[in-house]
Formats: C-alpha cells, sequence, structure tokens
C-alpha cells in the first residue's frame, strides 16, 4: 500500500494513541475487549463507508488512512462517541491584542485577551468571540469574589467571515473603570455585529451588549476597536467607534457615542466617499482628544474612503 506524506502525522500522533488507550483499556478492565471492537467497527463503518474496519485488535491502518478527518481526533474518546466541548473549543488568540491591567484593584497585574472560539471537532468552525483573564503566570484569573477559570460562552455567532464580503473585525480589549467603581470592565467589536462589555461577574450589564448591526438591515455592519473617555468629566467613561459595512452594500458607516451603560447619546453618519457608488467607512479605533483648543473634545476618524475626519462632541 502507497502512503501520501501527509499521512505520517495522523499515523504517530493518532494511531499509537489509540493503541495504547485500547491496550490500558482493556488490561485495566474498563472496558470489554469485544464490546470495544464491536463500537469501533460501527463507528468507523458508519463514518468511512468502508466495510469491515476494526475488526481485530490489531489497528486497521486502512480505514485511519482513508479516514479524513482522522488526524483531529485521537484516543479513546473517538471510539466512544462525541467529544465534550471543553475537548473540542478551543481559543485563538491571533486576531486581538492583549492588555495589561489590575482589573480588581488589588495591586496584581492580569493580562487580558480575546479569543475566536473554534469548534475543532470537524472543522475549524468559529462559535463566538470571548474575553479571557489570565494571571502572570498564565493561569486563569480567580480572587475571593471573581473566578475567570471558565471564561463567559457563546456570545454571538459570526455574521461573516469572509474577507471579501465585508472587512474583518479587530477584537482588541479595551480594559477600562467605566462606572467608577473601582473595577475594570471589558469591552470589544465582535464579528456579531455586536459591541461587548463585560464585568468581572462575567456578565453583560445595562444595555450591553449593544447591537451595531441591524438584523432588521440588507447589510452587515461592524465597529472599530472602542475608544474610552470621561468626556463630561462625571466620573463616567463614554465611548466611541467608528463603523463599516459590506463592500458592495453602498452604505455609509457611522461614528457612535454611549454612555458607560451602552446606551447611545448620539451617532453621525460618514460622509460620502471621494470614489462615486461607493460606501464609506472606517475600520480603525477613533481618538477622542482636544485638538483645536476650543475646550471642546473631538472625534478624529481615519475613514476609508474621504480622508481624515474630526468632529466636535459638543456637551449639552
Amino acid at each position: 500500500m502507497l502512503y501520501r506524506s501527509n499521512y505520517l502525522k495522523r499515523i504517530v500522533n493518532i494511531n499509537l494513541t489509540a493503541f495504547v488507550l485500547q491496550y490500558v483499556y482493556i488490561m485495566a478492565g474498563t472496558i470489554n475487549r469485544s464490546t470495544f471492537l464491536m463500537v469501533w467497527r460501527v463507528k468507523y463503518e458508519k463514518i468511512t463507508g468502508i466495510s469491515g474496519c476494526g475488526g481485530s485488535f490489531n489497528l486497521d491502518w486502512w480505514c485511519w488512512l482513508n479516514w479524513p478527518g482522522a488526524d483531529q481526533r485521537s484516543g479513546f474518546a473517538f471510539f466512544m462517541g462525541n467529544f465534550p466541548r471543553a475537548e473540542k473549543y478551543r481559543p485563538n488568540f491571533a486576531s486581538g491584542s492583549s492588555v495589561i491591567a489590575d482589573v480588581n484593584n488589588d495591586g496584581v497585574n492580569e493580562v487580558i485577551v480575546t479569543g475566536n472560539v473554534y469548534d475543532c471537532e470537524d472543522e475549524y468552525i468559529s462559535k463566538y468571540i470571548g474575553p479571557f483573564i489570565f494571571n502572570g503566570d498564565r493561569s486563569r484569573f480567580k480572587d475571593s469574589r471573581y473566578n475567570w477559570e471558565s471564561a463567559p460562552k457563546d456570545s454571538g455567532l459570526p455574521l461573516e467571515e469572509d474577507y471579501s464580503v465585508i472587512e474583518h473585525i479587530q477584537p482588541n480589549p479595551k480594559v477600562i473603570d467605566l462606572d467608577g467603581d473601582g473595577e475594570k470592565e471589558i469591552l470589544y467589536s465582535s464579528y456579531d455585529g455586536r459591541i461587548h462589555c463585560y464585568w468581572l461577574d462575567k456578565q453583560e450589564h445595562h444595555n450591553w451588549p449593544y447591537e451595531v448591526s441591524d438584523p432588521e438591515k440588507s447589510y452587515i455592519e461592524f465597529s472599530s476597536v472602542p475608544e474610552m473617555v470621561d468626556i463630561d468629566q462625571d466620573g463616567l467613561m463614554e465611548i466611541v467607534v467608528s463603523t463599516w459595512t459590506n463592500k458592495q452594500s453602498g452604505i455609509n458607516g457611522r461614528v457612535l457615542l454611549f454612555d458607560h451603560k451602552g446606551n447611545l447619546l448620539a451617532q453621525i453618519e460618514l460622509p460620502d466617499s471621494f470614489h462615486k457608488g461607493q460606501g464609506n467607512g472606517a475600520l480603525a479605533c477613533p481618538l477622542v482628544e482636544g485638538i483645536d483648543n476650543d475646550g471642546l473634545y473631538e472625534v478624529v476618524v481615519n475613514s476609508v474612503n474621504s480622508g481624515f475626519i474630526a468632529y466636535d462632541i459638543e456637551q449639552n
């Protein structure tokens, strides 16, 4: 039999592990040998469509090598049933930056990241983007009040991940005390079309998450990394994001201003594109600063199709 070179990983990592586990479980008396082989044979035949798989104690190499998903499974869990969620859901931290902050105000810094959580059982299927908090030694954050050993789950499925349809979001977290209680919250934009804000109790309170992309609209709208500043100097933070839409929608994005509870205070549509018929958007995190000495904050936006834009924020 001829083997392709990419089968080597399957043979070494999968089959050897499975063989050892077979032997351990059978010798320990945890399972009956004939029952084990029957389960193996039935499951192989169902998945591969190849009859006669697993008919002996020795590994059936032909079945292993011809099953396309073999390199994503290993050991006893495959034979006896589906992987539990804890084994098949895995976060990937490649898309967002990390933040170092003292989230619970105890004088010790933590590391805060967001991860795109995949279901890795058969294919890498994106399920949600979630926040994670780590201690300095990479263990999960936990104190006397809050336990992040298990992170928040199922924040929202992606509306779209195809770059040719809409530009990707950057789920960089912003970590800041929004409400002045001495503890920090975690904000980030996600591919579910929403802005999320988690408190240390792992819940989203008030009007969070905020739905940027209206499900009643015919287009998708994503938001930038959020910027936070206490505009009116009342000890409570305001949040600013910019947005963009589908590449072929022709719809302009917006600049949105929220209070710390996620209530929309103001919005403005970005100007039309320099190029007729194209929509305009702003992917980068806005800057909120005073730039002209008039006593007001300005929001500076890097737009896709109309250059740099500055808006005054007038306090009511």
